[in-house]
């Protein structure tokens, strides 16, 4: 018998799949991707992909909204297995350059993902924790949609670090990305362009396949 098994991706606008306008994002090339199984090799799971990302969003909303949102892609459907991909970070790391804040403080940051690790975990769930990609800092200090903030390396790599030591302790599959992309690959010194979203989703196809997830 088939394993049904929902993979339910949660993010920002990189998740969402912003300026991919030739695959849809990472997350829909994913989702193409084990679509062409079907119908499935004997042994393999019918796998639903759920894509969850906001733009703009932070482990903040993320937070507020996992539970909720998560059920019905989990529980409605009466899975067999349940997989939660997340990818934040970004958004938390912008720094303000004038009070010197960030749009989420890395220490409540760190405590919104491991919020929505511990109910995924509680439930049985798989998880895995995306890192964080290296901005053009050319293009992203300050970013041009905002110039009272700053998208800089040495504050996204607080965060990717934040997370790297949550998957330890955790046992959490990680993917990180801060050796995927280079400028060519981003449109705005930070938001992938399609080519960008291709090699995101090669990476995470990479680990997921070597875990047994897909």
């Amino acid at each position: 018998m088939p394993v049904y098994h929902s993979v339910v991706v949660f993010g920002t606008s990189i998740t969402r799949g912003s300026f991919d306008a030739e695959g849809g994002g990472w997350v829909s090339r994913l989702s193409a991707y084990v679509d062409a199984r079907i119908p499935p090799e004997r042994g393999t799971d019918i796998i639903e992909v759920y894509n969850l990302g906001i733009s703009g969003d932070t482990s903040r909303g993320i937070r507020s909204r996992f539970a909720p949102e998560l059920t019905p892609r989990a529980d409605g459907a009466e899975y067999d297995r349940v997989t939660v991909l997340l990818e934040v970070g970004g958004n938390d790391a912008l720094l303000n350059l004038k009070d010197g804040t960030h749009w989420v403080e890395p220490a409540e940051f760190i405590e919104n993902v491991a919020f929505c690790v511990g109910e995924a975990k509680r439930r049985g769930f798989e998880f895995v924790l995306l890192g964080l990609h290296k901005p053009d800092e050319v293009r992203t200090d300050p970013i041009p949609w905002d110039l009272e903030c700053t998208y800089r390396w040495s504050e996204c790599k607080v965060y990717d670090d934040a997370l790297q030591k949550l998957a330890e302790q955790e046992k959490l599959l990680f993917i990180p990305q801060h050796d995927v992309l280079s400028p060519q690959h981003l449109l705005d010194g930070d938001h992938p362009n399609a080519e960008g979203h291709r090699l995101i989703f090669e990476r995470v196809k990479e680990y997921l396949e070597k875990a047994g997830i897909i």
